[in-house]
């Protein structure tokens, strides 16, 4: 993975960041529990932050990190209002997801771990499915990456290409 420039979290896209006027409930609480992962959270960030479906908020709860991703967290909540930041004394994935869920207000739920990053079209795309379905739940196939031993990547394929943009019951 790339280093994010945490000096400039929000480089100008042309795309317009602020919440909905109306002040109504976002569509997607993007949940992104945090710990110790200042080496890849600038990069999530950045794409969470660079979402097509921009009537979004982004949750950071962090479980009392030791390294720099508070200050990173910092710099993005400063530049992005749709970023809320949650801190906590360490107490656990668990934890973090269940305060992170306390606070969303959005009509949908995502998470994206802090060492992952998020297609820019991903939240557009999901929501577009479960509401043209009808579906309280969205899910799609996405790509494993790997920086060490060495560099490689991996389709991770969850629907297959003949069911994907289609209502499907799993069972």
């Amino acid at each position: 993975m790339k280093g994010a420039d945490v000096d400039n979290p929000m480089p100008d896209t042309g795309a317009t960041h602020s919440r909905n006027a109306s002040g109504n409930r976002p569509v997607v609480s993007l949940l992104m529990p945090i710990y110790n992962v200042e080496r890849y959270l600038g990069e999530s960030l950045l794409s969470a932050c660079g979402q097509t479906l921009e009537d979004i908020e982004i949750i950071c709860i962090d479980d009392g990190s030791t390294d720099g991703s508070a200050e990173i967290i910092a710099k993005f909540a400063a530049a992005d209002a749709r970023i809320r930041v949650i801190s906590k004394p360490n107490s656990g994935y668990g934890d973090s997801m269940n305060r992170g869920l306390d606070a969303a207000r959005g009509t949908y739920v995502g998470i994206l771990e802090p060492d992952d990053i998020m297609d820019a079209r991903a939240l557009e795309l999901l929501v577009s499915a479960a509401e043209d379905a009808g579906a309280d739940i969205a899910k799609g196939n996405f790509e494993l990456y790997w920086s060490t031993p060495h560099e490689r990547s991996e389709f991770f394929e969850v629907a297959r290409q003949s069911q994907c943009g289609k209502a499907v019951c799993p069972l």
